[in-house]
């Protein structure tokens, strides 16, 4: 049983627990016993730790096997957001395997410039004219196979290397605000934003700083986060924010609708617009109540002086919809697909 703290890994050896379930009630006894506040220089410290559990009874599985379960086990109790125990199984070996796959591949994609930036159209509903584009980063695995979105980003969160992969893209969007500024230079491009990279201090400023090396104004730009950055460092998301908006970069709220207490951040939040979540839009014309959530979405934006962006939108009814509420920009299938920027590919190159 491996047991992390303060950035080191313990064994457990427990050769007379009889069963896994009496591995995790020691594990549980263990886990208050380290987490009891302990006081140093005036701070109060409460230690944490996360345990992996696993055990054997077949005499051909040698020691170091066992540790590496057991190890396997522990990093998959410290990336859930409810276990801290986890028991050994064939499912987190294969999980903890793709991880270390999706690393790999991640880090020779960021490390050979090869991350594929897609951009899907944002429409203005009534004239249906492209008024930007929303940025999404897209990575293939070793298979060749694409990879689902929220799986390679919690990886490069995960293993530090979310930083990279934003810096990456954004040098993708300014080449592209570089090359339209005297063909289209009212283009908004919009990228996502973790909210990791946003509640850490310095993203304002290296984002900054990479835009003057590009000489684009950041007045073409917008950065799309969601409501979770206001759960753990809510003063340094919004002073970050706060910073990227002084200089002209706007900030949409993204999945509006589907976070914490949605309608009372939005009079706290440093923001220019709010997307509705696509869940809503999907239920716009047969959920009656739905319905009236997304015309009560859209009124109280508009009152406090917010645009609003419709996300999902594949149908022309859901467009027509939408329009006669008051909401004037929306982003789906109906309008495009992700795809590259419609400009030679080789032009594209930071």
């Amino acid at each position: 049983m491996c047991l992390p703290g303060w950035g080191d890994e313990f064994v457990v050896l427990c050769p007379g627990v009889p069963t896994p379930m009496a591995a995790v009630r020691l594990a549980e006894r263990l886990q208050a016993l380290v987490s009891k506040p302990w006081i140093s220089q005036d701070y109060s410290i409460t230690p944490s730790m996360s345990v992996g559990i696993a055990s054997t009874d077949d005499p051909e599985v040698t020691v170091d096997e066992l540790l590496r379960r057991a190890d396997l086990a522990m990093y998959a109790a410290k990336g859930s957001d409810e276990r801290s125990i986890t028991i050994y199984d064939n499912v987190i070996d294969a999980q903890v395997r793709r991880g270390v796959l999706i690393k790999r591949q991640l880090q020779s994609a960021i490390d050979g410039d090869l991350l594929k930036v897609n951009f899907q159209p944002i429409v203005d509903l009534k004239s249906r004219d492209s008024i930007g584009f929303e940025a999404l980063v897209r990575i293939r695995d070793f298979e060749g196979v694409w990879m689902a979105p929220i799986e390679f980003i919690l990886v490069a969160e995960s293993v530090g290397l979310i930083d990279q992969m934003g810096d990456l893209v954004l040098r993708r969007c300014l080449a592209v605000l570089k090359l339209t500024e005297n063909t289209a230079p009212d283009l908004v491009i919009s990228i996502n934003i973790s909210p990791l990279q946003v509640c850490r201090e310095g993203l304002a400023g290296r984002m900054i700083a990479i835009a003057e090396r590009y000489e684009v104004d950041l007045g073409r730009l917008a950065v799309e986060v969601t409501e979770s950055v206001l759960i753990d460092r809510p003063r340094t998301a919004i002073n970050e924010l706060n910073t990227l908006r002084a200089v002209g970069c706007r900030v949409y709220l993204d999945d509006f609708g589907t976070g914490y207490s949605s309608m009372s951040w939005l009079s706290q939040l440093p923001i220019d617009a709010i997307k509705i979540d696509r869940s809503f839009t999907a239920g716009l014309l047969n959920h009656p109540r739905r319905r009236v959530v997304v015309d009560s979405m859209i009124r109280l934006s508009l009152d406090l002086g917010l645009n609003v962006i419709a996300e999902g939108v594949e149908l022309e009814a859901q467009a027509e919809a939408l329009l006669a509420m008051g909401c004037l920009r929306g982003q789906g299938f109906l309008f495009g697909h992700p795809a590259p920027f419609p400009q030679p590919a080789e032009l594209l190159v930071p």
